[in-house]
């Protein structure tokens, strides 16, 4: 039902937040590939999400958002200052929402004046440490626009909702399937993995030893690939 598909959806948008604010992918195909801490995540706590859009998707994230120590700022073509307050969300201009947030999270739904919605002004406000969500409708995120924000690092990272745009390369955007009730594939955000070192030995049967070292600092690290 909707009910159902309002919660899976918000969970696909929670589990993107946090993988790309803490590198999740990033560290999980350095590991794969005999490297250790490739990068270094950023906490969500005291971190500024913005919602472009406080329906009830948008309603369960700020929820969440909360619960982790974040403040959240909120926009929309018609958003209610009294409906923001009601859920400790603090209500922003468009401009305001991009400038300010660490990571936009995109809760709206398509229609003609939502198509482009966020384009290239929007992305350069939201600036080089920003990330960008979007767990609504791709074409509300102008995708030629996306692409060239994260070959040119005007973004960190996006996770956006169209599994056909081209990969950046600077490996901003990762596709994945989808593991909300929507058919359609959601690719996975992570930022750039910094320079590493790393050297791989065999070790005990089925285990991989990586020994990485990043600027100065060496690390150890044993995997499991009898999995």
């Amino acid at each position: 039902g909707t009910v159902l598909f309002d919660v899976q959806t918000a969970e696909l948008a929670w589990a993107l937040i946090m993988a790309a604010m803490r590198s999740i992918a990033e560290e999980d195909r350095a590991v794969r590939a005999g490297r250790w801490q490739t990068t270094l995540g950023r906490e969500l706590a005291g971190s500024t999400l913005g919602l472009a859009g406080l329906g009830e998707l948008g309603q369960r994230i700020a929820r969440w958002a909360h619960a982790f120590d974040m403040t959240v700022l909120a926009w929309s073509p018609h958003l209610d200052p009294a409906l923001a307050r009601e859920h400790g969300v603090e209500a922003v201009g468009k401009d305001a929402l991009f400038e300010r947030s660490d990571i936009v999270s995109v809760h709206l739904r398509l229609a003609p004046s939502t198509i482009g919605l966020v384009g290239e002004r929007e992305l350069r406000l939201l600036g080089p440490r920003g990330l960008l969500v979007n767990t609504s409708r791709g074409p509300i995120v102008e995708e030629a626009a996306l692409v060239n924000a994260l070959n040119s690092g005007t973004i960190a990272g996006a996770a956006p909702s169209r599994a056909s745009m081209p990969t950046s390369r600077r490996r901003a955007a990762v596709a994945t399937s989808s593991t909300s009730a929507g058919p359609r594939p959601m690719p996975v955000a992570t930022a750039v993995a910094a320079p590493v070192t790393s050297r791989v030995s065999s070790a005990a049967p089925g285990w991989r030893r990586s020994t990485a070292s990043t600027k100065g600092v060496s690390s150890e690290c044993r995997v499991d690939h009898s999995r």
